[in-house]
């Protein structure tokens, strides 16, 4: 459901603050240290425990009010299917996988449920063509120690494609920029354009405190749709 116009910037906001921070569980991880080299996740990365920790406080007036039970009407025979389930692919790094909502529950997003899946954060764009750019977020590692659904988002090229399925259409998109961020530097999050749409993970693991110390954001724009095959 489509948030009112002062209601929806709100969220943005704030949700904004949460994305730089929303990966901050892999950031606390503390995996057996390994060898130096390169800040692959593939090498150094450990998957962010279980905790279920907040990722960020969000205030009361962006929860969601308490749902009201309504009966629903019994589904005919006629009934329209759902719509596929959408999905990201990035050919580059061999990546297809599944794109599931993070919600803001009680004051916060909680992405430790991820898996090998991807996040659409809540907050940011709604679908391609909103206001915003959409926001989808995934783990840099898993919990083997091998690298999760964006171990590799650092290797993508600019030029890269990225293909993203949303309800009946296929929207490609072309990489145009990849930028480091500090887990506080939100104001890179928030791109007032529909036609991109934002990649986010975390970065730079140091291994004196065992944690990430960066998020990476890789940007890309709009360069054709075409209907879902």
């Amino acid at each position: 459901m489509r948030q009112g116009p002062q209601r929806r910037l709100g969220a943005i906001g704030v949700a904004v603050l949460a994305a730089a921070l929303v990966l901050s569980a892999c950031a606390s991880a503390a995996p057996t240290p390994t060898p130096a080299g390169r800040l692959t996740p593939l090498a150094l990365a450990a998957t962010p425990t279980q905790t279920h920790t907040p990722i960020v406080s969000t205030p009361a007036a962006l929860t969601s009010p308490t749902a009201t039970a309504t009966a629903r009407p019994a589904a005919s025979a006629t009934s329209t299917p759902p719509p596929p389930e959408p999905r990201l692919s990035i050919p580059e790094i061999t990546l297809v996988a599944e794109i599931v909502e993070v919600p803001i529950v009680d004051g916060t997003w909680d992405v430790d449920d991820l898996g090998e899946r991807i996040g659409h954060l809540d907050g940011t764009g709604d679908s391609p063509g909103d206001s915003y750019a959409p926001v989808l977020a995934a783990h840099v590692a898993n919990g083997f120690g091998t690298a999760g659904p964006f171990g590799y988002l650092w290797s993508l090229s600019l030029g890269g494609t990225i293909i993203l399925d949303w309800g009946d259409t296929r929207y490609t998109y072309e990489v145009i920029d990849r930028r480091k961020a500090q887990p506080s530097d939100v104001a890179k999050i928030l791109i007032p354009d529909g036609n991109q749409l934002v990649l986010l993970t975390c970065e730079g693991w140091d291994l004196t405190r065992l944690a990430w110390d960066e998020r990476l954001l890789v940007i890309a724009e709009l360069v054709e749709t075409a209907p879902r095959p």
